[in-house]
């Protein structure tokens, strides 16, 4: 007959089994008595990240002391609870951890995903030069899901460029020299290109 004490949080609790053994001819009984130490998976978390191509950034787990990562190509660097990744593409890692080397593990995984930076080219006139009574038209082709933004800068003035009120679209028209720059974004990625006109 084999019979067990169950505490209701079995992850936290010990478990007493015993077995009882009886002689039918004598009817003694004898018994032996087993516990089993359960222990608690530890509660690993791990964080997701967005990140520009070809930017690195940092995945920082919790919840352990030891922990094990796949996979391992695009790590470039591993360092207690940190871990520097710079993948080409999209990719989830996993992540398992445990404490003073338990063979109790907690898991957890990381969605890093990889934005394509915008790029954009500005073309203008041949020779960025136009007659003062002309104006000039500066146009952009940018990759599909970008945002843009122009700006405005005198060379002859120290203040930072300005953006120019309105200019989001993919060109501009302009009779006024200078260095005119467009900001072009994706998903927090931005890249910035310039025209001298």
């Amino acid at each position: 007959r084999l019979q067990g004490d169950w505490s209701s949080d079995v992850c936290s609790s010990d478990l007493n089994y015993y077995v009882d053994i009886t002689d039918r001819v004598t009817g003694c009984t004898s018994r032996d008595t087993v516990v089993v130490s359960v222990a608690t998976a530890p509660p690993v978390q791990v964080n997701d990240l967005f990140l520009c191509e070809g930017v690195q950034d940092t995945l920082r787990v919790s919840g352990a002391d030891t922990y094990y990562w796949t996979p391992d190509a695009s790590l470039t660097v591993i360092n207690g609870n940190t871990a520097v990744v710079s993948p080409t593409s999209t990719t989830k890692y996993y992540v398992r951890g445990n404490f003073n080397g338990s063979s109790c593990y907690g898991y957890d995984s990381a969605l890093v995903t990889v934005v394509p930076r915008p790029s954009g080219l500005i073309t203008g006139p041949p020779s960025g030069t136009v007659c003062a009574s002309d104006s000039v038209l500066l146009q952009v082709q940018a990759s599909a899901g970008t945002s843009l933004q122009w700006y405005y800068d005198d060379p002859a003035d120290i203040t930072p460029a300005a953006m120019i009120s309105g200019a989001t679209g993919n060109s501009i028209f302009t009779g006024i020299s200078g260095i005119y720059s467009v900001e072009l974004s994706n998903a927090g990625c931005r890249e910035i290109g310039r025209a001298h006109v």
